[in-house]
């Protein structure tokens, strides 16, 4: 479904909003220019961000030197899906060898550890094991279940790249706290030179009401509260974890703090 339906729309809608994102801004310093002057939309630092966004020249990252790293890329892309494939052979042989596996690790244990330590060890392992799975999974079905309502409601209000606009929301929505605020800020600047200030601030909304009901009846039931660790150790475990590792920082930051949490 994503390969046939969802990635032409998404390369199609980025595409055509480079393509005209000069006349989006022309279109939008002619409704700034018909705004009054004592406008919030006219004082010095509004006009500066709007200068910033200009300057930025998208011709950059399409030129020859640009695209033979988008080659590379693509090469680099081609030999991670190689390794995918392999990667589920093996797994497919290390589950049909499961037992005999868990058996040797079993012995093994218990051969290294006294009896209180392997019991200890087996608990925490299978602990660890349910909030790293709980988490994930639970994480991108939220991300799925996000995004495709978002792209809807998007749709419906005439939101120009509505499917992208949503695709993009649930990418970000997987990065706890962070990741919505992210997500809407974006979506905003692309709604407002698209659409105009009206339309952006309808969008604004409406996604902020979404992402409310996600954050307080779609994702607890999902998780079903199973990390049970406060918002303040979230937000510190999302900042520290994405200041030191980047996005894969954010990502994995909450389950590895429940995992602490618990030992």
């Amino acid at each position: 479904i994503a390969i046939n339906y969802l990635l032409p729309i998404i390369a199609s809608s980025i595409i055509d909003l480079v393509s005209n994102i000069q006349g989006y801004y022309n279109s939008l310093m002619t409704n700034i220019d018909g705004l009054p002057e004592d406008s919030i939309f006219r004082n010095e630092i509004f006009l500066d961000i709007i200068d910033s966004i200009k300057n930025i020249d998208l011709k950059q990252f399409f030129n020859m030197n640009r695209l033979a790293e988008y080659a590379q890329g693509v090469i680099n892309v081609a030999g991670g899906i190689f390794d995918f494939f392999v990667a589920i052979i093996v797994s497919v042989y290390l589950l049909l060898q499961r037992k005999e596996i868990l058996e040797f690790i079993k012995k093994l244990g218990k051969t290294l550890f006294k009896e209180k330590t392997y019991r200890n060890f087996g608990k925490y392992f299978d602990r660890t094991n349910n909030i790293f799975f709980n988490f994930l999974a639970g994480q991108l079905l939220d991300g799925i279940v996000i995004g495709i309502i978002s792209s809807i409601a998007m749709s419906i209000l005439g939101v120009k790249y509505a499917i992208l606009l949503g695709f993009m929301i649930g990418i970000f929505n997987l990065i706890p706290y962070f990741g919505a605020i992210i997500a809407v800020i974006i979506a905003t600047l692309i709604t407002l030179l698209t659409g105009g200030f009206w339309q952006a601030l309808i969008m604004v909304i409406v996604v902020t009401i979404l992402q409310q009901i996600d954050a307080n009846i779609i994702n607890p039931k999902i998780l079903g509260d199973k990390l049970q660790i406060s918002p303040l150790l979230v937000i510190f475990a999302v900042s520290l974890g994405g200041t030191y590792f980047g996005v894969w920082g954010m990502f994995l930051s909450v389950p590895i703090a429940a995992v602490i949490k618990v030992l």
